[in-house]
């Protein structure tokens, strides 16, 4: 009889973030265990999520879970912050109402009898509103005004004074589950819902234990994403502030120049003219700034969406170096895939990482609800995302994500990974995109457009497909002589020393091969044999030095954790005695240390440059500006060579 009496009971489930709250859990864990005994009709569980607290709040919280069934605890791996570490809980909640509550005891746990009324209606949203507070008078007076400022800013209708604090049914929370952002705004989630709500007035309490964990820095972080999460009101004011300010500059130069040609005796010219041209062309820039930050605005779209609950619903197709590291982040989450699947036959009906490996189609077949997570990258001309997208989705699959989103909402096990990094923080870089475009050619621009978009939103269908013809001598722009002097900088196995033989014939003077990993040098020289051609087991980089490398065998770049130590010398040194005419770089990131160590040879010999432009986040726009300053007036050109943003080189063609 109790048993089912407990299945037909309504279950409620309470959420309480927590941070050094070792002073007020008790308190609180007491106060809502004795109002849901005093309710007595509803099946209830409280989750603390604990977001790595440096005091004794887990273990508090760890014994009560040990006597009371009813409490879970979550401990975080590391501290994610005051946004997605509470949104990480209350997507763990499974009652068919969650409430959210703070564990600093300034909103009263006594108000969820009034909120359990609310929703026994039938109202989704129940919301605590502050209509007064015994905080700050000057705090509280500043977010009123907040709050009126973000209402007049946004298209929708926020709430005033409501810090979270409420009840959600369980409706409201799948469509919570549906929002992708990486940087969840809940106040904003709730109010973009807009479902009927019902809201209580309380009176928030003075915090009596702890210190506050709000400083400056979290309540503008807060502030800031309220602003840009619901209004692009901020960016426009930009562009129309320009408008308005290089008009006015416009209208007072030329009443200027009115006057002084009516008076032209009697009106001295002074320094006006000189402080007008600032003022017109420094709005001019606003106005510029505000149309570029409109356009990276819209590049920065993820293409990719990413549910907020992973919960038993992932598959990782592509059992690979990058599939095994998403397996074992979404493990240490508390998100363990399904299953891996895979293109390789060997590998179906084994296990990889304790995680069972299947073919494509039986994957699908066996979890047609889950949720896909392409973990295949590498250079390929013709296997891509889109690809690997098409493939799943001709199958049958229904949700389909590349690995770049999880790149974005979990940054400190990803990122920065090659030329990935979180968008916020590559758009803050826009004078220095803007410049480095302005700088290539037609080609150059859309090229360098395309990649761009992909580096922002992870919109594979953005980019077109591989040039064709040999990586770094595309015939349209690259022409070589019989006097060539061709230095290639990351020979690896001799790739592109074969490539050179065939895109000249054979015809030229002097071929010289840098390569620093010994395994892939050996290779090298096994595949030479033209005395034409001089071999060196170094790297270059902008000092001779003894560096450390990291291998894999296919790629090895220079990394302080490296397991290999080697030799690092300048182009200028080693180039001392030669007179190049084309240098091709693809040195795993360190290309712009080789430019600066080659600065003399490249003004002595001015030589047409390929250098790599897709192995650092920055790469796309911070060597095209080097190539700019070190070979002034050069014509820049880019090209890609292998799809997903792989061998994406920029051209450089001095004039001589």
């Amino acid at each position: 009889m109790e048993s089912a009496k407990t299945q037909t009971m309504k279950s409620i489930s309470v959420v309480t973030p927590c941070y050094n709250e070792e002073l007020n859990v008790i308190e609180l864990y007491d106060r809502v265990r004795a109002l849901f005994l005093h309710l007595g009709r509803f099946d209830y569980e409280h989750i603390f999520i604990d977001n790595r607290s440096t005091d004794n709040t887990f273990s508090i919280l760890k014994h009560i879970a040990e006597k009371d069934r009813n409490v879970k605890v979550i401990r975080n791996t590391r501290n994610f912050g005051h946004l997605r570490s509470p949104m990480h809980a209350v997507l763990q909640a499974r009652g068919d109402a969650v409430i959210v509550l703070m564990a600093d005891l300034q909103d009263p746990p006594e108000l969820l009898a009034d909120m359990i009324a609310e929703w026994e209606k039938g109202i989704p949203i129940v919301i605590a509103i502050k209509k007064s507070s015994k905080e700050n008078g000057l705090m509280y007076l500043l977010r009123g005004l907040y709050y009126r400022l973000v209402r007049k800013l946004s298209d929708i209708e926020p709430y005033e004074h409501f810090t979270g604090f409420g009840l959600y049914d369980r409706k409201v929370m799948d469509l919570i589950k549906e929002f992708r952002d990486p940087y969840p705004y809940f106040r904003g989630m709730i109010a973009e819902i807009g479902l009927t709500h019902s809201e209580i007035s309380y009176e928030q309490q003075r915090r009596k234990r702890g210190k506050t964990k709000n400083n400056f820095f979290t309540l503008y972080d807060l502030a800031m994403l309220g602003i840009t999460s619901l209004s692009k009101v901020p960016l426009r004011a930009v562009t129309f502030t320009g408008f308005a300010g290089s008009l006015l500059a416009f209208l007072t130069g030329f009443a200027y120049l009115v006057y002084k040609l009516v008076f032209w005796r009697q009106f001295s010219v002074g320094i006006a003219p000189l402080v007008i041209g600032f003022f017109f062309f420094g709005s001019l820039q606003m106005v510029f700034m505000g149309i570029i930050g409109e356009y990276i605005a819209m590049l920065a779209r993820p293409a990719w969406t990413l549910p907020q609950d992973l919960s038993a619903r992932v598959v990782i197709f592509g059992a690979g170096g990058l599939g095994r590291k998403i397996a074992s982040v979404l493990r240490n989450l508390g998100y363990p895939p399904l299953a891996f699947c895979d293109n390789n036959p060997a590998l179906w009906g084994t296990q990889v990482e304790g995680i069972p490996v299947l073919s494509v189609p039986n994957a699908v077949s066996s979890f047609s609800h889950a949720l896909f997570v392409i973990a295949i990258w590498h250079p390929s001309k013709t296997e891509g995302l889109r690809h690997h997208t098409s493939t799943l989705r001709s199958l049958g699959c229904k949700e389909v994500t590349g690995f770049i989103p999880l790149f974005w909402r979990y940054p400190e096990y990803f990122l920065p990974n090659m030329f990935w990094e979180l968008p916020e923080k590559l758009s803050v870089q826009l004078s220095f995109i803007n410049a480095a475009r302005d700088l290539l050619d037609k080609h150059g621009q859309e090229e360098f457009d395309r990649q761009l978009h992909f580096h922002l939103s992870g919109d594979a269908t953005a980019l077109h497909d591989p040039v064709p013809g040999l990586q770094y001598f595309p015939e349209d722009i690259v022409q070589l002589s019989p006097d060539e002097v061709f230095v290639d900088c990351g020979a690896y196995n001799g790739d592109t020393v074969s490539d050179f033989y065939q895109a000249s014939g054979g015809r030229f003077r002097r071929l010289l091969a840098f390569e620093p990993d010994e395994r892939n040098f050996r290779k090298l020289a096994t595949s030479v044999t033209d005395d034409r051609v001089v071999l060196k087991c170094t790297a270059v980089g902008a000092k001779r030095e003894t560096a450390r490398m990291q291998s894999s065998g296919a790629s090895s770049s220079i990394s302080e954790s490296g397991d290999l130590q080697i030799e690092c010398a300048t182009l200028d040194e080693l180039l001392a005695d030669e007179n190049p005419s084309f240098i091709k770089m693809d040195i795993e990131g360190s290309e712009v240390d080789a430019l600066v160590g080659a600065t003399k040879t490249l003004r002595r010999c001015r030589p047409n440059l390929a250098i790599c432009v897709y192995h650092r986040p920055d790469d796309l726009w911070r060597i095209p500006l080097l190539l700019n300053e070190l070979l002034p007036g050069s014509l820049l050109t880019m090209r890609s060579h292998m799809l997903d943003g792989f061998d994406t080189v920029c051209y450089c063609f001095p004039r001589r």
